[in-house]
């Protein structure tokens, strides 16, 4: 059982350390963006790009502050204060737009994501 502790923890240290990098950052940004973007269905609302452009800016500070952690055999996204509630948003949903059954796979993703999966997604 240590040895899994020890992967275990490896890997936890791996998930923060790529998500220091600005550029890694961005990557976690850009694929939840990608899927409101494109695949979300959205209400159409008058004011969907000041949305959008809130949303983002909302990610991006979520992505500065958020722990990956692995709990009860699966990944976790750990984050408080008011990334909690955006966090929330995409899995309940808002007014506007429908839940993101996949948030957590697509935040890991985005983190060790390279530039070229991430631009052919």
């Amino acid at each position: 059982m240590f040895l899994m502790d020890d992967i275990t923890k490896a890997l936890e240290g791996e998930m923060q350390k790529r998500l220091e990098d600005r550029e890694q950052r961005r990557r976690c940004v850009d694929a939840v963006m990608r899927w409101l973007m494109v695949e979300a269905r959205k209400k159409p609302v008058p004011d969907l790009n000041e949305r959008m452009e809130l949303m983002r800016t909302r990610l991006e500070h979520m992505v500065e502050n958020m722990e990956y952690r692995f709990e009860a055999g699966q990944w976790v996204v750990k984050v408080a204060g008011s990334d909690a509630d955006t966090y929330r948003m995409f899995q309940f949903g808002t007014s506007w737009f429908e839940p993101d059954p996949e948030q957590v796979e697509r935040l890991i993703f985005g983190a060790f994501a390279d530039r070229t999966v991430v631009n052919a997604a």
